[in-house]
C-alpha cells in the first residue's frame, strides 16, 4: 500500500539499487544512475502528496511526502578525444559494410556521422532523430524543433563546410537523415568494431558522448557561451560541471574544427 511508505523504505531502496551491478557487470551502479532512479521515485511519491504551488496536480493521496537524501555525484573530467583518433576512425570507415541502406554508401554515412558529431556537439539521440526536411540546404543549416532536443528548446545549427559536404553525400528522398535499420545496441557493437578496425584498445573505446564531450571543452576554450549554446544546456553551470575538462588540456586549435550555434 501507498501508505506503508516512509522514508526509511524509500532509504533502503536507495541503498538497495546502489549495490546493483551495472550493465557491464564489472562494477556497481555510480551515484549517478541512482540518482536518477530515485529521482523518479520521489516524482511519483511528491504526486501522491499534498497539492501546493510547486506541485499543484499532485493526488493528495499522502499526507507526509518520504524522502531519502540522494547519493552525492561523483563528478570524474570529461574524457578528451584526440582529434588524431577520431581521424583514424573516419579513414578506416571506408571498409565498412554496414549499415545497409539504399542510396547511401556504408562508408559515407559513417563518415556523416562523425564529422556532424565532431562538429556539432549534438547528442546521439538527437542525431539519429534528425529528419531530412530539418536540413536548410541553402543555408547549411539543422532547424531543429523542440521535441527532438532534450531541454525542448528549438536549435538552429548553422553547419560548417565540412559537416555540410558530409550530408550532401547522404542526401536523399527518405525521413531520416541518419537512418539505423536495426536496435541502438547493433549500432554500438559495429562502433566498437570501428575502434577495433581502426587499433583502438578496447580498454580506451569510447562513445558518441565522449566527441560531443571535447566539441563542449574545445568551444569553452573560446567562449563559454558559446559551449553551452552548442550543447543546448539551459544553464551554464551545467555545461562546465558536466562537460568540460581542465583548461590546457587540449589543443588549442580543435575549437577551429567546430562549427558555431545559435538558438532561435
Amino acid at each position: 500500500m501507498l501508505e506503508e511508505i516512509d522514508s526509511p523504505t524509500v532509504a533502503r531502496f536507495r541503498d538497495a539499487i546502489a549495490n546493483l551491478p551495472s550493465r557491464k557487470g564489472n562494477r556497481q551502479l555510480s551515484p549517478q544512475t541512482v540518482r536518477k532512479y530515485l529521482a523518479a521515485v520521489q516524482t511519483l511519491l511528491d504526486k501522491a502528496g499534498q497539492p501546493g504551488p510547486r506541485n499543484r496536480d499532485a493526488a493528495g493521496l499522502l499526507t507526509k511526502v518520504p524522502w531519502a537524501k540522494p547519493p552525492r555525484p561523483l563528478l570524474a573530467l570529461p574524457r578528451i578525444i584526440d582529434p588524431e583518433v577520431v581521424g583514424r576512425i573516419y579513414r578506416i570507415a571506408a571498409v565498412m559494410v554496414d549499415p545497409q541502406i539504399a542510396g547511401i554508401e556504408p562508408r559515407a554515412w559513417w563518415r556523416a556521422l562523425i564529422t556532424l558529431c565532431w562538429n556539432t556537439g549534438l547528442r546521439r539521440g538527437t542525431m539519429f532523430a534528425l529528419r531530412m526536411e530539418w536540413v536548410g540546404w541553402q543555408a547549411r543549416r539543422l532547424l531543429i524543433p523542440p521535441l527532438a532536443m532534450k531541454a525542448r528548446r528549438g536549435e538552429v545549427v548553422h553547419l560548417n563546410e565540412m559537416a555540410f559536404e558530409h550530408l550532401l553525400r547522404i542526401r536523399g528522398e527518405r525521413e531520416l537523415l541518419l537512418p539505423w535499420p536495426t536496435e541502438s545496441r547493433n549500432f554500438d557493437r559495429h562502433w566498437h568494431r570501428l575502434q577495433d578496425l581502426a587499433g583502438i584498445p578496447q580498454a580506451e573505446h569510447f562513445g558518441l558522448h565522449a566527441i560531443r564531450k571535447t566539441a563542449a571543452t574545445a568551444l569553452w576554450e573560446s567562449s563559454p557561451e558559446a559551449a553551452q549554446l552548442a550543447l543546448g544546456h539551459l544553464k551554464l553551470s551545467t555545461t562546465e560541471r558536466y562537460y568540460v575538462s581542465a583548461p590546457g588540456s587540449w589543443p588549442g586549435h580543435w575549437t577551429n574544427c567546430l562549427s558555431r550555434r545559435r538558438s532561435s
